[in-house]
C-alpha cells in the first residue's frame, strides 16, 4: 500500500496539485495528482474544486496523472494563495452580527454569517491533521486538496450538494441546516426551522427549474461530532450538464443564506474577510458516478500559516452569543487537532 501521508507531504512541498479524499462511511483512502489544476472533467478518478463565488468556470480539475510514488520528483509549481491571516476577534464578530440581525427583522430571510480563526501554521504537520481529522468524521466527506489557485485545504463535510449515478437521470441532494447540541433534548427550535425551511424551499425550487419530479423525503438528524443538524434528503429527474446543475445550486442558502442575492450583499457588507473555497464545492467524477460536497468545516493553510471557517445561519431570531458558541462548537475538533501539533504517529 502507499504511503498516503508521505505522498501528502511530498505534493505540499513541491506545490503539486493533488487531493486525498474519503467518501462518507467508506475505508477506502483516494489519491490524486497531477502537473496542472485545469484537467480535463470527468476522467475517472479525477477531483473538482470551485469556491464560494464560482470563480473557475470550469471548475478546477486534478486529473490522476502522477503515480502516487512519484509526486516527490514532480516540477514544482508556485503557490499563489495564502490564507487569510486575521482572527475575527468576539466583539467584531457580535457587533456586525447584531447590525445584521436588526437588517433581517426588517427585510426577514437569512444570511450565513461566518467569522476566522487564524493561527501560526509553522511546523504544523498538516498531513497528520488529516490523518485523524479523517479519522474523527467517518461519517463525512473527508479532503486534503492543494492548487497554485486555491492554495491548501482540508475539510471534513457532512454536506452533500448533488450527486448522480453513472448513467442515471436522477440527482440526489440535501437541505442541511439548522444547528443544536448533541445533549440538548429540546429540539428543534423555531429559529432553525425556519432556517432550514429556507434552504429546503431554495434547493427544491432549483431542482423544478432546471428538472422536474422533485422529491422531499422525511426531515431528520445529521450528526457531526457533539452537533446535530436538521436535515431533509431531495431528489429530481436531470439529465443536463452536472456542473450547470451545480453552479445553479452552489452557494445554496446553507452557505449564504436567502434570498441569495440579498444574502450575498449582506455577507460583503458584513464579513471582512475573503472566504476563498469556504462554502464553494469539491467533487469527484469515477466510473460510478459524479458526486459533489459543500466545501466547510475547513481550514486554509500554508507552511507559514493557517486559517479556520465557521458559520452559522441568521435570521430576525438569531441570538450573537448563542451563534458565537455554535460556530465555537463547529470547529473544536480540527482545532484540537492542529494545536495538537500531531504528537502521534497513527498512520492512514
Amino acid at each position: 500500500t502507499h504511503n498516503v501521508r508521505k505522498f501528502i507531504d511530498d505534493c505540499l512541498a513541491g506545490h503539486v496539485p493533488f487531493a486525498v479524499y474519503m467518501f462518507p462511511d467508506d475505508c477506502k483512502v483516494n489519491a490524486v495528482a497531477s502537473a496542472t489544476s485545469h484537467g480535463e472533467y470527468g476522467r475517472d478518478g479525477s477531483f473538482f474544486i470551485n469556491d464560494f463565488h464560482n470563480t473557475f468556470q470550469p471548475p478546477l480539475v486534478i486529473n490522476p496523472d502522477i503515480d502516487v510514488d512519484m509526486a516527490d520528483g514532480t516540477s514544482p509549481q508556485v503557490p499563489m494563495v495564502e490564507p487569510w491571516a486575521i482572527s475575527t476577534s468576539r466583539d467584531s464578530y457580535s457587533g456586525n452580527l447584531q447590525r445584521l440581525i436588526d437588517r433581517l427583522k426588517a427585510s426577514g430571510g437569512k444570511t450565513v454569517y461566518s467569522r476566522t480563526i487564524c493561527g501560526d501554521g509553522r511546523g504544523i504537520a498538516w498531513s497528520g491533521v488529516a490523518d485523524s481529522y479523517f479519522e474523527a468524521f467517518p461519517a463525512t466527506f473527508r479532503y486534503i486538496y492543494y492548487t497554485p489557485e486555491t492554495g491548501s485545504w482540508l475539510g471534513a463535510s457532512p454536506e452533500l450538494l448533488l450527486r448522480r449515478a453513472a448513467g442515471s437521470d436522477v440527482v440526489e441532494t440535501m437541505a442541511l441546516a439548522g444547528t443544536r447540541s448533541d445533549e440538548s433534548r429540546c429540539g428543534w427550535d423555531n429559529k432553525n426551522i425556519k432556517e432550514h425551511d429556507f434552504v429546503t424551499k431554495y434547493i427544491s425550487d432549483t431542482l423544478a427549474r432546471i428538472g422536474d419530479s422533485v422529491v422531499t423525503g422525511e426531515s431528520h438528524d445529521v450528526a457531526y461530532g457533539a452537533i446535530r443538524h436538521l436535515c431533509h434528503r431531495i431528489s429530481a429527474h436531470y439529465g443536463g450538464d452536472f456542473i450547470e446543475a451545480l453552479n445553479a445550486l452552489s452557494p445554496t442558502p446553507a452557505l449564504a443564506g436567502f434570498p441569495v442575492s440579498e444574502a450575498m450583499e449582506n455577507i460583503e457588507r458584513y464579513e471582512s474577510h475573503r472566504r476563498g473555497c469556504y462554502g464553494g464545492y469539491v467533487g469527484v467524477t469515477d466510473t460510478s458516478g459524479e458526486y459533489a460536497y459543500v466545501n466547510l468545516r475547513s481550514v486554509n493553510f500554508s507552511g507559514s500559516r493557517y486559517c479556520i471557517y465557521a458559520g452559522g445561519g441568521i435570521t430576525e431570531d438569531s441570538d450573537t452569543a448563542s451563534e458565537w458558541d455554535e460556530t465555537e462548537r463547529k470547529v473544536a475538533v480540527l482545532r484540537e487537532l492542529i494545536n495538537q501539533n500531531l504528537s502521534n504517529e497513527r498512520q492512514f
